[in-house]
């Protein structure tokens, strides 16, 4: 269900303390609140939110960088259908935030005016017309909550026939070409509405010192489209919240064969048969 509510992602510099004062009765969520006991809920936490929350707004003052989370939470807030607004100080533009923003601001002084002008309980387009009775809106979100909990439903139990992967790959990529699926390589933009339906299953690989934002953008994609991730990570410390959003984790000098493997033995997203896949990969690669 859909939330009257602004996310406030992005940079941890004190920005948001400015936002909330300047907009009092505007209702936010704020993830300096979110639980720090374990990643676990802090990534359901925030993850939950920026699909929930009807509006994001990614703060990223002068100098300072995105955390590597905001991708993913942008890519949660951009396939949920969410407004999200990006206040940008820094003269050279982050071109991925450019690409998913709907309005686009240099100052964080126009972002609010703007805000305050369209109004937090104004809600717009496929999420509100303030003219449906109560007991409508009600039928309508129910009606969400049911189709978003099929897709996850239909995903968690289907066969797994097509694979997005993701990432540089230092081994060649033909090398997962005969896993008996089918592989994709990229995957546009246009297309994410689609991303459910499209995909069986996300591979992303990360080698020694590099994240593309990109992909962790579409790791964000996937989890708000309840398609489960394959993680195959090169660096010696795992980035815990990206490690909360994916299924399994594949690392160390022979994370290559075993994703090969993983991927040619794994013919259903069903717990019941993926785990199999897995039992078998702790006993050959003795784990």
């Amino acid at each position: 269900m859909k939330i009257n509510r602004i996310y406030l992602a992005g940079s941890f510099y004190d920005w948001r303390d400015k936002v909330k004062r300047a907009m009092p009765s505007q209702k936010v969520a704020d993830p300096r609140d979110s639980p720090q006991n374990s990643i676990a809920d802090l990534v359901s936490n925030d993850m939950n939110e920026a699909e929930r929350c009807s509006k994001m707004l990614i703060g990223l003052p002068k100098g300072k960088s995105l955390p590597t989370m905001t991708y993913a939470e942008a890519g949660a807030a951009y396939y949920s259908g969410n407004k999200v607004y990006v206040v940008d100080e820094n003269e050279e533009k982050e071109p991925l935030l450019n690409a998913l923003a709907c309005r686009r601001f240099s100052n964080f002084d126009d972002a609010i005016k703007t805000l305050r002008r369209i109004g937090y309980y104004e809600e717009e387009k496929l999420y509100s017309d303030r003219t449906l009775r109560d007991e409508e809106k009600k039928e309508r979100e129910d009606e969400e909550d049911e189709a978003r909990r099929a897709s996850y439903e239909d995903c968690a139990k289907r066969d797994v026939k097509k694979i997005l992967l993701l990432g540089d790959f230092l081994e060649p990529p033909s090398k997962f070409w005969n896993t008996g699926k089918e592989i994709a390589f990229k995957y546009e933009f246009a297309d994410i509405p689609q991303f459910n339906q499209n995909n069986d299953l996300l591979v992303i690989n990360f080698n020694r010192g590099k994240r593309e934002k990109k992909d962790i953008f579409f790791m964000g994609v996937a989890y708000a489209a309840g398609v489960p991730i394959v993680m195959n990570e090169a660096n010696p410390i795992i980035y815990p919240p990206l490690a909360g959003l994916a299924r399994r984790i594949f690392t160390g000098p022979e994370r290559f064969d075993i994703l090969k493997d993983y991927l040619t033995e794994v013919k259903s997203n069903d717990i019941n048969s993926e785990a199999k896949v897995m039992y078998g990969l702790f006993q050959k690669y003795k784990s």
